[in-house]
């Protein structure tokens, strides 16, 4: 049995820090996500962990596990509920700023463009838009491999949790000259996450909840991201009785000690003990029954009304689309009113589906970047624009607000080498695309469940070639748009076109393939 010791350091020395930045490196300097957050520069990777070590010494905190010989072994680095990482100039002068400007423009590209696009948000949807900063969060947690499996990041782990869940007193009383006295953890969260999927299973054997995953694209390889949690909230009571307040509070210093478990079994004794001593008095008990039925009667009137509601109900697509903006035509026919100026606006289609004429009854994927999350299901904004020799794209738009109703077309493909959040399709000898446009006969929101080649509307009107330019955009001549009606386009191959086959996607902090754009028109 290995013996070791787990202790907090407020005054680390540099050989410390030194040996816990090498065997941080030991371990990760292979890992994708070290690696792209380095700019593919591996020889920063030192030079970031010395500063989250420092941060973390100045406002977190930073543990250590050392052998009997007082060898470093392993250590954790923790940022405190109100703290986090890097937030304020003192620390980030203990070493992030030279690492900041030793990345090269590709890694500095990648930490603003594409890490900080999608780590903080992707936190916040699993543990909600204050929870990073209001846990306890583990930045960093290592134990050397010749030391693994041996409880080691658990006793690190735990010398945390226990700080999170100290008990606190809620209740004392007397009953039959014994004094009680319950108790329950503070209930502070405790939250990381992890860049390798092997450890996975680590963090889930240790108590944590995982909240979600995703795949982080980088252009040195795309790279896991695991969010986790440990509520430490979960209910503690622990029941003493004794005769004296001395016996109670000693009773309680002891008790406090037991682990999970027996806090369980004490506390489901407590919860017996004292519903036996306790009676639901007859008023209470016919309380519950008349409200259970009151209960039942309301459910099935509801029902009814749900019922009759769902006969009465009209088909969405034959409804009227009324215009929101009441009364606006005539408050702007009067000359004397002028209205501020705006800018354009972008309009992404609403939907966007594939077709083919080779496979006319297919109905093409949809929403395939949906994703579960606690919540359920959630769609990103993300619109496709395929366009082959087999395959043609159809977008539909709604078009948006009132008094910018001049809208024009356009395509904006991005250069060759540029770095998306998802893979892209470009010709790979022409920089010019000849699409034709062609506008198709559907005023309501079409159904991409059910959308094909067999059943999409027919083309009414065509509106020509456009020839999109690869790493630049393209804009048709504007017309015509009424705030509130629905465009349709079809996108295809130009006749004669050779080399016709791009594939790009639309994402909510990046507008690629189709779109309107909409001008002021009052």
């Amino acid at each position: 049995m290995i013996k070791f010791t787990v202790q907090r350091v407020e005054s680390p020395s540099e050989e410390l820090i030194s040996s816990a930045v090498d065997l941080f490196y030991s371990l990760m300097n292979d890992d994708q996500a070290a690696i792209s957050l380095c700019g593919g520069d591996t020889s920063l990777f030192k030079l970031q962990i010395r500063a989250m070590v420092k941060a973390a010494v100045l406002d977190g905190e930073f543990y250590t596990a050392t052998n009997e010989e007082g060898r470093l072994i392993g250590y954790s680095i923790w940022m405190p509920p109100g703290q986090e990482m890097f937030s304020t100039e003192e620390q980030r002068a203990l070493g992030f700023n030279e690492f900041v400007s030793a990345l090269p423009q590709a890694g500095m590209d990648y930490f603003k463009n594409t890490y900080l696009a999608h780590f903080p948000g992707f936190v916040n949807q699993h543990l909600g838009p204050t929870g990073k900063r209001d846990a306890w969060w583990l930045h960093n947690l290592a134990v050397a491999p010749e030391y693994q499996r041996n409880g080691i990041a658990r006793a690190i782990v735990d010398v945390v949790k226990e700080k999170a869940s100290i008990f606190r007193m809620i209740h004392q009383t007397v009953i039959k000259r014994e004094l009680i006295i319950q108790a329950k953890a503070k209930g502070e969260m405790l939250a990381t996450s992890t860049t390798n999927d092997k450890n996975v299973p680590v963090y889930v054997n240790m108590g944590f909840t995982i909240n979600g995953s995703m795949t982080m694209p980088s252009p040195w390889g795309d790279w896991p991201l695991h969010v986790f949690s440990l509520d430490t909230s979960k209910l503690h009571i622990i029941s003493v009785r004794s005769t004296s307040m001395r016996e109670a509070n000693r009773n309680f210093e002891t008790r406090t000690l037991l682990s999970d478990d027996d806090d369980f079994v004490l506390g489901k004794e407590a919860i017996a003990n004292e519903a036996r001593t306790s009676k639901v008095s007859v008023f209470a008990a016919a309380f519950v029954v008349l409200f259970f039925i009151i209960d039942i009667y309301a459910f099935f009137s509801v029902g009814k009304i749900l019922l009759d509601a769902r006969n009465t109900v009209r088909d969405p697509d034959t409804m009227e689309l009324r215009n929101p903006y009441i009364g606006l035509d005539e408050l702007y026919s009067f000359q004397s009113i002028k209205p501020s100026a705006y800018a354009p606006i972008i309009n992404e289609p609403r939907m966007a589906a594939q077709v083919s004429p080779a496979e006319p009854k297919k109905v093409f994927p949809f929403d395939e970047h949906r994703w579960l999350s606690d919540f359920g299901r959630l769609s990103p904004p993300d619109r496709r624009t395929k366009v082959t020799s087999d395959v043609h794209t159809i977008a539909q738009f709604n078009v948006l607000d009132y008094g910018m109703e001049k809208c024009a077309l356009a395509v904006r493909l991005p250069n060759r080498g540029d770095v998306l959040p998802h893979q892209y399709t470009l010709p790979t000898s022409r920089d010019t695309v000849r699409l034709n446009i062609c506008q198709l006969d559907a005023h309501r929101p079409l159904k991409e469940r059910t959308l094909s080649w067999a059943t999409k509307p027919a083309c009414s009107r065509d509106l020509g070639v456009i020839e999109a330019k690869v790493g630049g955009e393209v804009e048709m001549q504007p017309f015509y748009c009424k705030s509130g009606d629905y465009l349709t386009y079809q996108i295809s191959c130009a006749e004669e076109s050779f080399g016709c086959d791009i594939d790009v996607w639309t994402n909510q902090n990046q507008t690629w393939g189709l779109f309107i754009r909409q001008y002021q028109t009052v």
